[in-house]
């Protein structure tokens, strides 16, 4: 989705005279908020690991093409498959190619901000292919024909009572269900999506050069099925989230659930390295990594943009 300045501005607008939504917004806030502050504060020298990270996201970026052949080598070796893309355009072409090719009619997602960046959704859909998002947040905005509005909680704007209504008019769940019932519910419905998906599409919240492999973090556990169940997995990554060393993500998996949710751990987090091997009883027959550029290549070229894509997430 391509939101111009003027439309912003009318989108903005439209928010702040939304007591709604702003209430929601501020309740979200201020919960994570709290959070992090508790999160933090328990580990004993959080800014020494801050800069060890910073160290080695800078040392990454300044040998980027050397560590994102190395990661593309280590997936190939594991039998993978890599395509790298330039533009939206190209990593868009990346999956279509692949669904094409194994003749895909249906793809269950876990949260994937690039995927939005790239309009992916829209370009599966206009091919012929379902789509069904598999995160809750995702999942609701995606019924109500909408995007998210943040990269952490992308329905954090949602107010309870417009889910139940939406609940209430597509599942006929009763106006007074509770969240839990609310999660149960959607947690029936995605669920069957797993096992007739043709395609499992996740982010990547990191990669590992000297290993091959993608990790994803997270906590309702769509994103272990999405990899993990149907033939066909691929996964899409910035080119900013390599990391050189398997060593080096421990610190990388202490700092981002505190900064994202404000929790010591995320409830999983998995190490993909490839498709399943002969030994092994599940996971996907092909693993595919899109790595995409859209603009990267650029803002790593600017002394004064070029630290945000130290940036974990």
């Amino acid at each position: 989705m391509k939101l111009e300045i003027n439309e912003f501005g009318t989108a903005s607008k439209r928010f702040l005279l939304n007591q709604e939504l702003r209430g929601a917004t501020m309740r979200g806030t201020e919960n994570w908020n709290g959070k992090r502050a508790t999160a933090y504060g328990e580990l004993e020298d959080v800014e020494a690991m801050k800069q060890y990270a910073a160290t080695v996201k800078d040392h990454t970026l300044a040998h980027l093409d050397h560590y994102l052949a190395l990661l593309a080598d280590n997936i190939e070796q594991c039998g993978g498959h890599v395509h790298f893309a330039q533009d939206a355009h190209e990593a868009r072409e990346a999956v279509l190619g692949v669904a094409r090719a194994c003749g895909a009619q249906r793809v269950v997602k876990s949260k994937s901000m690039l995927s939005e960046e790239i309009e992916l959704n829209e370009a599966l859909e206009h091919a012929g292919v379902r789509v069904v998002e598999s995160d809750l947040g995702e999942y609701i905005l995606q019924m109500e024909g909408e995007h998210p509005s943040h990269m952490v909680g992308p329905a954090m704007h949602k107010p309870k009572e417009e889910v139940l209504r939406l609940f209430h008019r597509l599942h006929a769940m009763p106006l007074d269900a509770t969240v839990d019932q609310l999660a149960a519910k959607a947690r029936e419905v995605i669920r069957d999506e797993y096992l007739t998906a043709d395609i499992g599409i996740s982010g990547t919240n990191f990669a590992v050069a000297e290993t091959g492999s993608v990790v994803t973090v997270e906590n309702e556990g769509n994103a272990r099925l999405t990899t993990s169940v149907p033939r066909v997995h691929i996964a899409l990554m910035g080119m900013e989230k390599v990391i050189p060393r398997i060593e080096d993500l421990g610190v990388f998996l202490k700092l981002l659930p505190r900064a994202a949710t404000g929790q010591r751990s995320t409830s999983f987090v998995s190490v993909i390295t490839g498709p399943k091997r002969a030994e092994e009883p599940e996971g996907p027959e092909e693993f595919h990594l899109v790595i995409v550029d859209n603009g990267r290549t650029g803002v790593l070229a600017d002394p004064e943009l070029r630290s945000t894509l130290r940036c974990i997430r």
